[in-house]
Order: C-alpha cells, then structure tokens, then sequence
C-alpha cells in the first residue's frame, strides 16, 4: 500500500539501527544527514536495534557518534526490554540466555539469574522493540517505522500498525523485495530519501 503523503512529513520517526544508520562500525551513507535535517524539522525520534548483542547503552553510544542527539529512553533494544518484560512478570526469575554476554548482563541488571549460552534472541524480539517505541504522545499514523529488513523490521511495523519504510541500505534487497509479499508503505535507497521519494 502506497500512502499519499511524503515520507518526509511524519510527526515521529522510529528508526533501525543496524542497516539503516550503520553496517557494524561502517556508516551508511546519508544518515547522518539525514538524522541532521529530521532534528532540524523537530521531528521526534526513537531508535530500535533487535540485537541481542549489545547493551542499550553500546547502541546509544554508536547513535551519538553520528552526531544525534538523544536520550537513553529513546533507545530501545531487544536484550533490554527482554529483560524488562521478564522480570515485571516473574522478578528474580531464573533465565536461560540465548545470546551475548551483553544480554546476559541485561537480564542480570534487570534482577534475573540465569545460565548464558552463545545464541540469538530471533525475531520475537522485534515485536517486543516496536510495540514498545517511546512516541506514545505521537499517534502510531504519525510515526513511520524506518527498517531494512522485511520479515522483521517492516513485518513488525505492520503488526502495531506504523506506516512503514524499507531502506535498501541493509539486508533486504531489492530483488527480494520484488519476490515478496510483504510490501512496505515506502522504499527508499537510504534515509535521505525520505525527502527525495514523492
């Protein structure tokens, strides 16, 4: 579905980290302009990462050296809110961690013992992220979830019901994206984009 206003004129974005900002310690192109002009408009801003990797504050730390400016409650990571969600259900719970050394720590900050094993979190932490995201003074039509990955990252937008937009700066390409069924609102080639796509 194609909506009718620009990808430019959201209230909010909820942005991805990892293929949308950056590809491991690598930049992608445009975002930090693009991340530059969004402040500038007084958009809000979150950020999302579905690693279970690292820590919040590692992912807040990468988001600041791209020059955003941001709080640590507009960053939300799987690991964290993993822990968060767990721990409010059943405190002092026992965990087996499936992941890094780092959500193990998240699981342990959050009042959780467990035994840890190398793994990953999988794709069930991207719904936990999104339907978490800190714009709740914007409504969800006024926030456009930006991914780049279709079978989590936009399938997840679509579960809450964010507008959705895939940049091609990542995972998804667009030979994969022409095969599949899932379909966001927008494709852009990277986040400046967002003023260039009608």
């Amino acid at each position: 579905m194609r909506l009718k206003r620009r990808p430019s004129e959201y209230a909010a974005y909820l942005l991805d980290v990892d293929g949308v900002l950056c590809r491991g310690e690598q930049v992608v192109e445009g975002a930090v302009q693009a991340l530059e002009r969004l402040q500038r408009g007084g958009k809000r801003l979150a950020f999302v990462s579905n690693t279970s990797l690292r820590y919040a504050a590692t992912v807040l730390r990468r988001i600041r050296r791209l020059g955003a400016e941001v709080s640590e409650d507009k960053v939300l990571v799987a690991g964290a809110l993993t822990a968060e969600w767990i721990a409010e259900r059943s405190p002092g719970a026992s965990v087996y961690v499936l992941g890094s050394q780092e959500l193990a720590g998240e699981m342990r900050q959050s009042g959780l013992h467990g035994v840890e094993d190398p793994g990953a979190c999988g794709h069930r932490c991207q719904y936990l992220v999104v339907g978490n995201a800190p714009n709740s003074r914007t409504p969800v039509q006024e926030t456009l979830f930006v991914g780049d990955t279709l079978d989590t990252d936009v399938v997840a937008g679509l579960a809450v019901g964010f507008p959705t937009a895939l940049v091609l700066t990542g995972n998804t390409t667009e030979r994969e994206l022409e095969a599949s069924r899932i379909k966001p609102d927008y494709v852009l080639q990277n986040l400046l984009d967002l003023w260039a796509t009608p």
